[in-house]
């Protein structure tokens, strides 16, 4: 499924980070990682009048990338992981969204911020930007100040809505458990009556009765999500939820050490409500752990049926 693993990086040790995560998805799954770093012509502040001086920069910012991604990708060959360098010039988003479409990328892995700090690399911003210009999957990570390796990897928490927006990102998440021989756990939350103000979710109140049915249909849901993983040979465990969507998830991240995260970037309620900048960026700043995000393209489930 991943042969080959973008990863764009600026020389800063935030971007960095994902390095890591990236290394075990390719041992893995035997992939190849493509170290990338763009020149952005635009993100040069030169007066207009020494505009000419613009080339010789690009160039310089060019043979830069080169020696560094090569000392990069030298680390990662001695560690038994094909890999190769790709310098590009252009917008950051734009050029990385351009060459994973190209040239056949079947994931990019990213930090959510780097050299320049959040405010350059955070979700919302590249990292959003490069999730909304192409369809290829995505493994995305908050690194730590000090880019502390990640943990060894155990489990697999699958969040699902029951619509086919929410499980796009199953197939994914069942290859993955299967070839990193991960213990997969689904999660469905239960949200009676749930308002969204803004950031802030709040509840009215639902008879216990309709709760317990709908826990009652989740879990039966899930169940059935689950045979699949088990005929694939992996070990799969189910947790119906109760309560907010975002703090529900990622507090239960929080009870399973050592995670990966597999979700597409909207399920039930649409794109406005759980695109990167919500539920899932979520998820990437409270609880720690790495995401793989799926950008599905289209279709219903059973929310409607």
């Amino acid at each position: 499924m991943f042969k080959q693993i973008l990863v764009p990086l600026d020389g800063s040790p935030l971007a960095e980070a994902v390095l890591p995560h990236a290394t075990v998805f390719a041992k893995a799954y035997g992939a190849q990682l493509v170290l990338m770093g763009v020149v952005d012509p635009a993100g040069l502040e030169v007066h207009e009048d020494y505009q000419r001086y613009v080339s010789p920069l690009v160039e310089r910012g060019q043979e830069w990338f080169r020696l560094y991604l090569e000392e990069a990708a030298d680390r990662r060959q001695r560690e038994g992981v094909s890999t190769r360098t790709e310098v590009a010039v252009g917008p950051v988003p734009e050029t990385i969204s351009a060459y994973a479409e190209r040239s056949s990328i079947d994931l990019i892995a990213m930090s959510t911020h780097g050299r320049s700090g959040p405010e350059r690399w955070m979700l919302g911003s590249v990292t959003d930007r490069v999730l909304h210009h192409c369809h290829t999957p995505m493994l995305i990570i908050r690194p730590t100040e000090q880019g502390a390796p990640p943990p060894t990897v155990k489990t697999l928490i699958v969040p699902l809505d029951g619509s086919d927006l929410g499980e796009a990102a199953l197939p994914y998440a069942r290859d993955v458990a299967r070839q990193m021989k991960l213990r997969a756990v689904l999660v469905e939350v239960v949200s009676p009556g749930l308002a969204t103000y803004g950031e802030a979710e709040a509840f009215s109140g639902f008879p216990e009765e309709m709760i317990g049915h709908m826990e009652a249909t989740a879990a039966e849901y899930l169940a059935g999500i689950a045979e699949r993983f088990l005929a694939d040979g992996s070990q799969c465990d189910t947790k119906v939820l109760v309560g907010p969507v975002s703090a529900s998830l990622t507090e239960f991240a929080k009870t399973e050490p050592a995670s990966l995260i597999a979700m597409s970037t909207h399920g039930r309620s649409g794109v406005a409500r759980t695109v990167l900048g919500s539920v899932a960026d979520r998820m990437v700043r409270s609880s720690g752990d790495a995401v793989l995000v799926v950008r599905p393209g289209g279709g219903e489930g059973r929310a409607n049926s």
